[in-house]
């Protein structure tokens, strides 16, 4: 069998002229080019070339007896397209009547006579190379319909300009249309959409649009031509013209129904169909006050541990296993779905007494604590869980507050310690919307200028010399005032906001301790706590190594705090950060020292300069003997480690005396100030220079 060699591949020009001369000296350039001629001397034989031999491109004579070039390339283009065969015709005519002729007919291009043989192999070279490309598209276009109707993905097509987008047959069949049906207009496709869902997809266009991302991945629902919604997986790209404006948007859509509807590990429902029934039940509740029903939360404790010490496919054969377990426990009319990785709901569509709820949920917790024994284990697993239950009635009548209460409730169960349940309450209502309510308040608060600084001094043991603050943020609420850092930190590291605040403060921080450096003052550290999140974080060594350029401070006079529990949970991880920050030149601190579980062999490996005694011991110096002891071994384990030593919480002059004593150089507390505004601390470390030089 003959192999084709697309390298050596040469074009096949046809060359229609009724003089001979014009041909003889055409096919001899146009040979030395490369080109594979033929010729033909009327339009006659010109057509029976072309259906017995495919050429590339055909050079026509207009002027010819009998059949004139015209004539033989509206017969040619009945049956090729300008794509399929591009036409030169060649004319000693030049005046605009019969080139605008020939280019309605549909021929590509023209060249005047006498021949410029430089013009002639130029256009020929363009035409082909315009027909190669064509072609070249065109099978890609092909190939890439093929292979989405191979797969049953649909396709879509949107072209901004014009506000249109193509809807592929796979794409309309996918919700019950044929190929002729629908309109090709936005609406068609985002009017489907689950109201739900619909704003998600539109917000992904708008960030496609505007640049923000240039691809996007949605899962949503999208009504089908009998009424019931299909669940689909939608793509898309954005592709920009060559300034970079954004021309289309086009991507494929899957049906994923029967994969959104039960899980693959468990063979049991997903939240699809328990949360349609739900939403049914609600409905009859308005003709039935008197029905109630049941939404128990189930939730693994600590199944994460299971997946990252055990793997994934024991995780998975754990499941399987509590799902067995939860159908043996149920009734036949109560419904059990897969909600999430590690948790599970189960509707109790009609009861009479509370007490049987009790039992049932008593019953399931039992169920899932009975050790668990796998074959690919040697020993057993135990798995308990934290229950939330919501009672369902008339009043009720979203099922997104139905599945919000049930998982306040098991929230509640899982804060009072493992293997609880809890009935959900309005009390758990009202706090759970006060806290979204700080929570949506303090997403605002950077760019409301609500969060404010202040500064703790830190002071030295024997002579009372403020040498540096430690800075404390403080969030100036709207609605219930001033939030102190102990209760602001915990509520932004939940939401994800401490990344962003952490960043403020330290910029703020630094600012301010470079102004007051610029402006003379005698001030040598500053103190800035890390949260375990931002400690975390990736670009923590960039972000720093910027805030440290562009404010200017000398990074030796930049102190970060870490926790000891948080240090000590991935030491190994801990090391490897902080000798990254060592390398900028900051310090770096262990503070609530004491609370965590340091040993010693460990501490020697971290790159620290202090540590900071946590404030719980030092309130109840010198009076308590085990206060007085692990205070007394903490400074002398530091000293030994040639650590510098801050004690935190100092309120009184005995627990002073005491550091003094014990060889503590340095504190922080109420005894010298409460944190203050930025704006005091200059007179302070005036005011301790001033009574160090009279002492």
């Amino acid at each position: 069998m003959r192999k084709l060699n697309l390298d050596q591949y040469k074009a096949r020009i046809l060359i229609v002229d009724d003089n001979k001369d014009n041909l003889i000296m055409l096919n001899t350039i146009l040979s030395k080019t490369g080109y594979h001629i033929q010729t033909a001397l009327d339009g006659k034989s010109a057509i029976e070339k072309i259906l017995e031999i495919r050429f590339d491109l055909m050079l026509l004579d207009v002027m010819m007896p009998e059949m004139d070039g015209f004539s033989v390339l509206e017969v040619v283009r009945e049956k090729f397209s300008m794509m399929e065969l591009p036409i030169i015709m060649l004319t000693a005519v030049s005046d605009n009547p019969h080139i605008i002729k020939a280019l309605s007919l549909g021929a590509n291009d023209y060249v005047t006579k006498p021949y410029d043989f430089s013009v002639i192999r130029s256009r020929i070279s363009t035409q082909i190379s315009l027909k190669k490309t064509q072609e070249a598209l065109k099978k890609s276009e092909e190939r890439y319909a093929l292979a989405a109707q191979a797969t049953m993905d649909g396709l879509w097509d949107w072209e901004i300009e014009k506000n249109v987008i193509y809807y592929s047959p796979n794409w309309k069949k996918i919700i019950g249309y044929g190929e002729d049906e629908l309109e090709n207009t936005p609406e068609i496709w985002l009017d489907r959409l689950h109201p739900a869902d619909r704003g998600t997809m539109t917000l992904a266009f708008e960030k496609m649009l505007s640049g923000k991302i240039t691809r996007f991945e949605e899962e949503q629902r999208i009504i089908h031509r009998d009424g019931s919604y299909r669940w689909v997986i939608t793509t898309g790209i954005a592709v920009p013209d060559e300034t970079g404006e954004i021309i289309r948007l086009t991507g494929s859509m899957s049906d994923i129904t029967d994969r959104r509807i039960y899980n693959a590990v468990t063979g049991l429902p997903n939240q699809v169909l328990l949360l349609d029934q739900i939403e049914r039940l609600l409905r009859q509740f308005k003709n039935n006050p008197n029905q109630q029903a049941a939404l128990i939360f189930i939730d693994l404790d600590r199944f994460k541990l299971i997946n990252q010490a055990l793997g994934i496919v024991v995780g998975d054969a754990v499941l399987a296993e509590i799902a067995s377990r939860l159908n043996e426990t149920i009734g036949p009319e109560d419904i059990l779905a897969h909600f999430g990785r590690d948790e599970f709901l189960l509707l109790v569509p009609d009861f009479h007494h509370l007490k049987y709820i009790t039992s049932l949920v008593m019953k399931i917790r039992k169920n899932i604590a009975a050790p668990i024994s796998l074959p690919q284990l040697t020993e057993e697993i135990i798995v308990t869980s934290s229950i939330g239950v919501v009672i369902v009635d008339e009043k009720y009548e979203s099922v997104q507050r139905t599945l919000q209460d049930a998982e306040s409730a098991m929230q509640r169960a899982k804060s009072a310690g493992n293997n609880n349940f809890r009935f959900f309450c309005e009390d758990m209502y009202r706090e759970v919307k006060e806290r979204m309510n700080i929570e949506t308040l303090l997403r605002k608060a950077i760019e409301r200028d609500e969060l404010i600084l202040f500064y703790q001094p830190l002071v030295n043991v024997y002579n009372g010399r403020m040498f540096g603050v430690e800075v404390l943020v403080h969030w100036k609420n709207p609605e219930n005032g001033l939030v102190p850092p102990g209760q602001l930190i915990p509520l932004a590291e939940d939401n994800g906001m401490i990344i962003p605040i952490g960043e403020w403060i330290l910029e703020k921080a630094c600012t301010q301790f470079k102004e007051w450096t610029s402006d003379g003052l005698d001030i040598q550290r500053l103190a800035v706590n890390l949260s375990p999140l931002q400690f975390n974080q990736e670009d923590l060594v960039k972000t720093l190594k910027r805030t440290l350029e562009k404010t200017g401070v000398d990074p030796r006079r930049l102190e970060l705090e870490i926790t000891e529990s948080h240090a000590m949970t991935d030491p190994e991880t801990s090391i490897r950060i902080m000798e990254r920050l060592k390398e900028l030149g900051v310090s770096l601190s262990i503070d609530d020292f004491g609370t965590g579980y340091s040993s010693l062999s460990m501490l020697k490996r971290f790159p620290l300069s202090t540590l900071k005694i946590d404030r719980s011991f030092i309130m109840d110096v010198p009076g308590d003997d085990d206060a007085v002891a692990i205070v007394r071994a903490i400074v002398a384990m530091a000293q030994s480690l040639k650590f510098d030593i801050i004690a935190e919480g100092v309120e009184d002059i005995s627990q002073l005396e005491f550091l003094k004593n014990l060889g503590c150089e340095k504190y922080q507390g109420f005894l010298f100030s409460r944190s203050v505004p930025a704006s005091q601390i200059p007179d302070m470390i005036i005011k301790s220079n001033r009574e160090m030089a009279r002492a």
